[in-house]
């Protein structure tokens, strides 16, 4: 079933044509039909609004002034529902050069040493 926030890939005249993201529904006027509102990812974006029946924005094929028109729910993509793993730290505070942190004062002063026009870069 086609919820708000899915993506859709809508094939105009039996043609894969443009992907449509939901972004939601109205009950219309008339019973049975639904007002689904559509960004559709396509530049510049445009937003429409379709009167159609439920069957119609889940895959069933329609047509439109004569147009076929089909609306194919695309799969959800896997998520992973783990947390990325932290390292295992001790609770002190790790040394500058255990982080691999460089201190930019001592970087300058060491080039100046070795820099014999005293130049800092």
């Amino acid at each position: 079933m086609t919820t708000t926030g899915d993506i859709l890939c809508v094939h105009i005249d039996n043609k894969p044509s443009a992907y449509a993201r939901v972004e939601g529904f109205e009950p219309d006027r008339k019973p049975g039909w639904w007002q689904i509102h559509l960004l559709l990812l396509t530049i510049p974006l445009q937003r429409v609004v379709w009167i159609l029946k439920e069957e119609y924005f889940n895959g069933t094929p329609f047509t439109m002034q004569g147009t076929p028109m089909l609306l194919e729910p695309l799969p959800q993509p896997a998520i992973e529902n783990s947390a990325p793993e932290e390292p295992e730290t001790s609770k002190q505070p790790a040394k500058p050069e255990q982080t691999g942190v460089i201190s930019l004062a001592a970087r300058r002063a060491r080039k100046s040493d070795t820099n014999d026009g005293g130049e800092v870069s």
